[in-house]
């Protein structure tokens, strides 16, 4: 199942207590999802109510013991017998008295001593009104140091659910947390650089939605990506697959990339930005559409798409044309566009929306005229 599904799926599960097993490669955003989908229930629930719809607890198991879902033993007064206590989060669980999410994460790599004591704190709160489970973790092929999970442990669940990679989901993902346009360009151009299943035990990073984030936030930061010498041919030749070195080795920013996510993705990524380099001035775009060439590389053109869309709202919000400006773009950006296939037009439109989508660019004359021409591609 896509994140953009698993979301929902969330959403319902929360709020009708049903129990859900996420199993997927690592780093892919299941702990993310989980967490997401708390924060969205809890955002409507708030601005209906004024409340918190549910709390959520995080337990790892793989670093617990067998007997800490029991309590801790304690001599009851006297002397002669004891109890178990809970504590911590345990005793946030028997104490509910509104909704709370539990989160078993990386649940896999517990021992089998350890996912069997939890058979009886998943039979203790089946059917208590508050206290809802959710299981997260890897599958024994992602060098994870998965155990597999227990059979009557996945009997407990409502379902299991495979965590599929998504490039589109991804991308929306990224519009919404701000990631740099290149990145998300990168991905769409070569769309199997976002997550790669060769997991290997050498101390070498590779390519998953996690570990592309963090170059993301490498660029956020101010790392400037560093191209050398390398020619727009020998760039070209690379992401064709045809060229597998080059002088991109030589910067320090490519190995700080290649730390984050492997030296396969990061010489391709270097490569797409030296023919970003290529990619028409915006300024010119958003002003002047009609005095710019249109690029013919693919490449190019997934640059300038995401970066175009990035750009459409002006970051000054106070600015007095405010809203002059943001139609004048919009509409400049689309006359520029029609000159490109469809889909790289209904790419643009989308990113747009997803920048922007509460600026009612909708209502802009210059966009209902280019959706009445592009109906076919927009059911």
């Amino acid at each position: 199942m896509r994140i953009s599904q698993l979301f929902d799926t969330m959403k319902f599960a929360i709020a009708h207590n049903k129990r859900l097993m996420l199993i997927g490669p690592p780093g892919i955003g299941k702990t993310a999802i989980f967490n997401q989908a708390c924060d969205a229930i809890n955002e409507e629930h708030k601005e209906k109510l004024g409340d918190l719809y549910t709390d959520r607890a995080i337990f790892h198991p793989s670093i617990s013991d067998p007997t800490e879902p029991k309590g801790l033993p304690f001599l009851r007064e006297g002397g002669e017998t004891a109890e178990f206590i809970p504590y911590g989060h345990l005793d946030k669980l028997n104490r509910a008295t509104r909704k709370v999410q539990v989160l078993l994460d990386d649940f896999p790599q517990a021992t089998s001593s350890v996912q069997a004591s939890y058979m009886s704190l998943l039979d203790r709160f089946k059917d208590n009104e508050y206290v809802n489970f959710f299981i997260a973790g890897n599958r024994t092929q992602d060098f994870a140091a998965s155990n597999g999970i227990l059979e009557p442990i996945k009997s407990r669940v409502d379902s299991i659910i495979n965590v599929e990679v998504s490039v589109d989901d991804y991308i929306t993902y990224g519009i919404k947390t701000g990631m740099p346009p290149s990145i998300l360009a990168f991905l769409r151009f070569k769309t199997e650089m976002l997550h790669n299943d060769d997991f290997k035990r050498d101390l070498l990073n590779t390519y998953c939605p996690r570990t592309v984030t963090a170059v993301g936030s490498w660029l956020n930061a101010g790392l400037e990506v560093k191209t050398g010498n390398l020619s727009q041919k020998d760039a070209k030749s690379i992401l064709g697959g045809s060229k597998k070195d080059s002088t991109i080795k030589q910067s320090y920013t490519f190995e700080i990339i290649a730390g984050a996510v492997g030296e396969s993705w990061a010489i391709e990524f270097i490569a797409f930005e030296r023919l970003k380099q290529t990619m028409p001035d915006l300024n010119r775009i958003l002003t002047k559409p009609q005095s710019v060439e249109v690029p013919e590389d693919p490449a190019v053109l997934f640059s300038l798409i995401g970066s175009l869309a990035s750009r459409i709202v002006p970051e000054n919000r106070k600015l007095k044309d405010f809203e002059k400006i943001k139609k004048s773009n919009f509409s400049n950006a689309l006359s520029y566009m029609i000159n490109v296939k469809k889909e790289f037009q209904v790419l643009f439109v989308k990113d747009t929306f997803k920048y922007f989508p509460n600026d009612n660019l909708e209502k802009i004359d210059a966009f209902f005229d280019w959706s009445q021409d592009n109906q076919d591609v927009l059911i």
